[in-house]
């Protein structure tokens, strides 16, 4: 999907460490939930012990188990107004973005503006 955003608002990283899970991997639901944007998120934590939301859309979920259908990491993109980013993939409200420099990381698609002007 690779498209170009210019940050309109900017965004700062809530987590250090976040949740991750391959493919296939199972995270362990805590039963907190939340609604981002009309979309359900789910507080889960890994294997390694490390906590945050995950996207009901991306994992198949039983009880307090959810196995994540394709690779997940919530890493967030701390990024300052009127940067330009490029999204390669979106997911409940949020943008998986990347800079020039190569750092990665979702970013709130409310705090993005399709294209460089």
């Amino acid at each position: 999907m690779d498209q170009t955003y210019r940050v309109i608002a900017a965004w700062t990283a809530s987590y250090p460490d976040p949740v991750r899970a391959d493919a296939g991997e199972a995270v362990r639901l805590t039963g907190r939930r939340d609604v981002w944007e009309g979309h359900l998120w789910l507080w889960a934590v890994d294997t390694a012990g490390r906590e945050g939301w995950v996207p009901e859309a991306l994992f198949e979920i039983t009880g307090d188990r959810a196995v994540a259908r394709t690779g997940y990491a919530a890493v967030e993109l701390s990024c300052a107004e009127g940067t330009v980013l490029t999204g390669t993939r979106a997911v409940q409200g949020w943008i998986w973005c990347r800079t020039e420099d190569g750092t990665e990381g979702w970013v709130p698609q409310r705090c993005l503006k399709a294209g460089e002007d």
